[in-house]
């Protein structure tokens, strides 16, 4: 490891020196996580946590796609490659069916974690644990932190 710049990423070698950088991103998302989990994301409704999440995401990934499109046009324009004019329906069906597509797939998402949240929660409970919810955040942040930072 000598030699390196301190601008460049280290990463653990056999010599067995701990990569700081990487350690504190791993433990920065540990921590995010175990706080994200401490909340019961069971307890809220499926079915409206299922679709108002999926419509949230379906508007802002088509709202995206849109603008990325209209971007990509405006550098055609400049650089002299305009295209031809095509009908509003057209120039909108793509990003639409794409973000309702990936809304849909982020309300299956959600539901479906909701579901494994609650399962994990009262798995955790019948394991003996007297917190459960406060457990199950612990070994969230703790798996997240040790997956992040040994998968390179």
């Amino acid at each position: 490891m000598a030699g390196q710049h301190r601008d460049q990423p280290t990463t653990a070698g056999r010599d067995g020196r701990v990569d700081v950088p990487r350690l504190r991103r791993a433990l920065g998302i540990g921590t995010a996580t175990g706080i994200v989990s401490a909340f019961p994301l069971w307890k809220i409704p499926r079915k409206p946590l299922a679709l108002w999440s999926g419509g949230i995401a379906a508007a802002v990934a088509t709202g995206a796609l849109i603008l990325k499109r209209d971007q990509y046009e405006r550098e055609a324009e400049v650089q002299g490659d305009a295209r031809t004019e095509v009908s509003r329906a057209r120039r909108l069906g793509a990003p639409v069916a794409t973000g309702v597509i990936f809304g849909g797939l982020m309300a299956g998402s959600m539901w479906l974690t909701s579901v494994t949240d609650e399962w994990s929660e009262k798995l955790i409970a019948r394991l003996g644990a007297p917190r459960p919810r406060a457990t199950y955040a612990v070994l969230a942040g703790v798996g997240t932190a040790l997956v992040d930072y040994f998968d390179e």
